[in-house]
């Protein structure tokens, strides 16, 4: 092999290194993924819940879970991406219900998690229970056809 041979050759090397860096970089970067720390939670009602209540206008979903439920588990990718990818005019909080302090200032019809919980102009108007019918909300809502 001569010499111009050898130096192409490594040249070659270099440049597949260095691409194989960049797609192992962006490849990191996109596999990142969200946990519940990750979205703005209430932790106590009698200091949280004011500041969602005074904000603009819109439909807020209270999203109650706890960590250590297998439905909570089983939805909580969908979830995620439904917080983080919202319409424009739906916000959504996360309450975890083994850490949550405070005076409930709504009445749940309904008990157990995972919960969603929807409030308007500060009122309870829907709330959807468990692994079948919170994903079938969070459908409707994405498709546009959702009113409470």
């Amino acid at each position: 092999m001569d010499k111009h041979s050898i130096k192409r050759s490594y040249v070659q090397s270099a440049v597949l290194l260095f691409l194989l860096a960049v797609i192992a970089i962006v490849t990191l970067a996109c596999a990142q993924t969200l946990e519940y720390e990750d979205f703005e939670h209430i932790r106590n009602w009698d200091t949280d819940y004011e500041p969602i209540e005074d904000k603009e206008d819109g439909i807020f979903f209270f999203y109650l879970y706890a960590e250590f439920c297998p439905a909570c588990a089983e939805i909580k990718e969908d979830v995620f991406r439904f917080a983080h990818d919202s319409p424009r005019g739906f916000n959504t909080y996360f309450i975890d219900m083994t850490d949550i302090r405070g005076e409930w200032p709504i009445n749940p019809g309904k008990s157990g998690v995972p919960r969603m919980l929807v409030i308007e102009d500060g009122e309870l108007v829907d709330e959807v229970v468990g692994m079948f019918d919170i994903p079938e909300l969070m459908a409707e809502v994405r498709s546009g056809d959702y009113a409470p």
